[in-house]
């Protein structure tokens, strides 16, 4: 018994729902895994104002910490 078109169309939507969502940071060379962290939910909403205001040089330095808070949690482990 083959599944249905709907069948089909949810499998493929869980999938992607699943592949979405990173789970992992990183991968150490002795297997250990470091979980995925929220760096960027503490200035999310300051982002999303300066990205619609348009003010470029904001947005880069918001980014610039995120993407810090990102390399600071890797060099701790």
């Amino acid at each position: 018994m083959s599944p249905s078109n709907a069948e089909k169309y949810l499998m493929l939507l869980y999938r992607a729902e699943q592949k979405r969502f990173l789970t992992d940071t990183a991968t150490c060379s002795d297997g250990t895994k470091l979980e995925a962290g929220r760096f960027y939910r503490g200035l999310e909403e300051k982002l999303a104002i300066v990205q619609r205001a348009r003010n470029k040089t904001q947005v880069k330095t918001l980014h610039a910490k995120i993407a810090n808070r990102r390399e600071r949690r890797i060099a701790q482990v």
